[in-house]
């Protein structure tokens, strides 16, 4: 696989975790595409209403998420909806 999109993403890093049921999960999606966008609008990336969906190289997804976890100290699903 050479490309990914955010979605893809967040739900990869989602599977990951010890603490994720059927009660928390979209609670953790919806925080984390919200950090995402976030870190886009950051970047003056203009947010297309599909860009959580478009297929990117995985550098580009790899760089983004570094970005939005500040490189591993920060959660992806930190902060509240």
């Amino acid at each position: 696989m050479e490309t990914m999109t955010f979605n893809e993403a967040i739900l990869v890093e989602i599977v990951g975790r010890d603490n994720v049921d059927q009660t928390n999960c979209i609670s953790l999606l919806r925080r984390a595409q919200m950090n995402v966008l976030n870190q886009l609008a950051l970047m003056e990336i203009e947010p297309a209403e599909d860009i959580l969906e478009r297929q990117y190289p995985l550098e580009s997804i790899d760089q983004i998420m570094i970005l939005v976890t500040e490189n591993g100290s920060k959660s992806l699903f930190a902060g509240n909806i």
